[in-house]
């Protein structure tokens, strides 16, 4: 293994798809600034180490998201220390052909389908939002895990991907994939495993009766520090304007948090109830919270009694309101 190349890079093991040896590898782990909303973490350089051959059409780079490696599977860990596991989103899953590697580490007999390439990571003991190096004892772990995981993924036939079951969703895409990908709202599947049904649903589409649970994706690296036109490349306006807070008594009242304001990138937006959902669907939500209700809560803000105000607002989102909302809208769009 060639030295470190910085003081950034963390030793990961790396599974490639191809080959049944696992690789050491050096992986950038840039420190973020800690500010008032978010305290300073690792952020992965993923994508010299996963690639974006497969995943570049649909996902704008080498998106991926972490499996933790749960104790429940490891009964006797060697390592105190959690660890992650990398690999591309579920979805385009079915796209790569399974990974040799690791079933070689598994001797033939991993309990879950793996697919694509794989990397893990250690986490500090002590500081779970950083990186630290990978060590014998945690690839020991991972073996153990590999081989007693059962992703929902592994009763199905390995050959056959595409019969596992998978929700209709929506893509909701920032500035920069908008670009990439020439639409703002995007129909994709959803596995019923995904993250993004363990997100809280967002609360204007609550009341109205249509809760919708979103998932942010992890930025591109390619689109870092660059500017389309005076506006940043991770601005994603939908997504920002359907989490405003409706709670009267918290300070962000008509605002969405921090994080659905800085850098929200690509989102994939899914029903709580997990039954399909279109993109004109979540395009009619969207409309509705940020042409809507957004000046509402901003002359709600500015009014003499906040109190009334407010509560007006909160009286307003209501499924009989949001239906009348859309049926206007359409006689609007088919006069026009």
């Amino acid at each position: 293994m060639p030295n470190r190349p910085g003081p950034d890079f963390k030793r990961a093991i790396f599974f490639p798809q191809q080959g049944l040896v696992p690789k050491l590898v050096w992986v950038e782990c840039k420190l973020s600034a800690d500010d008032e909303y978010d305290p300073s973490k690792d952020i992965l350089k993923l994508k010299p180490v996963l690639g974006n051959a497969v995943a570049e059409p649909l996902l704008g780079g080498a998106t991926s998201r972490p499996l933790f490696v749960k104790h429940k599977f490891l009964p006797h860990r060697h390592s105190s220390a959690p660890v992650h596991l990398y690999h591309h989103e579920d979805y385009t899953f079915s796209d790569f052909g399974l990974n040799h590697c690791i079933y070689a580490v598994a001797n033939g007999k991993p309990a879950h389908v793996w697919r694509g390439p794989v990397v893990a990571l250690r986490m500090q003991e002590k500081n779970a939002a950083l990186y630290d190096d990978f060590t014998l004892k945690d690839f020991r772990d991972i073996v153990n895990f590999i081989k007693n995981f059962k992703g929902s993924w592994a009763t199905y036939n390995l050959e056959s991907p595409s019969l596992r079951p998978k929700l209709k969703g929506v893509r909701i895409n920032c500035e920069a994939d908008i670009m990439t990908l020439r639409q703002k709202y995007l129909a994709i599947d959803v596995p019923p495993d995904h993250p993004v049904f363990l997100a809280e649903p967002s609360s204007i589409s609550t009341l109205i009766g249509k809760a919708v649970q979103v998932y942010r994706y992890p930025s591109a690296e390619a689109w870092e520090d660059k500017s389309l036109n005076g506006v940043g490349p991770y601005d994603n306006q939908s997504a920002t304007f359907l989490h405003m807070v409706t709670d009267p008594k918290d300070y962000k009242w008509g605002f969405a948090p921090m994080r659905y304001q800085n850098r929200t990138g690509s989102v994939v937006v899914v029903r709580e109830d997990r039954t399909s959902i279109s993109p004109a669907e979540i395009e009619q939500l969207c409309d509705f919270c940020q042409y809507k209700m957004q000046p509402m809560f901003e002359d709600a803000s500015q009014a003499e009694d906040f109190d009334r105000s407010s509560a007006e607002v909160l009286a307003f989102m209501t499924p009989q309101n949001y239906a009348r909302y859309v049926k206007d809208e359409h006689k609007s769009g088919s006069s026009g």
